[in-house]
């Protein structure tokens, strides 16, 4: 089941832009996800990439297309 609604498909989220207290807060919804998908995405750094993708225990298939490379990669 898609987490974003079709009218809501296009906008824009920051994870960095998060406060601890709401990032702790989707991460907790995340636990039970086994199927992600990621597209057009990009990360501040590897970091931030790193602590999405461990927050999903459960994750079993992850496909993801990142908008442009970090500066980790370059």
């Amino acid at each position: 089941r898609p987490f974003i609604s079709e009218e809501r498909k296009g906008e824009q989220v920051g994870w960095w832009t998060f406060k601890d207290a709401a990032r702790n807060s989707l991460l907790d919804g995340f636990r039970s996800v086994t199927q992600l998908g990621l597209h057009n995405v990009s990360f501040i750094d590897i970091g931030d990439f790193h602590e999405l993708i461990c927050s999903f225990p459960l994750l079993e298939s992850l496909i993801f297309g990142l908008l442009h490379p970090t500066s980790e990669y370059n």
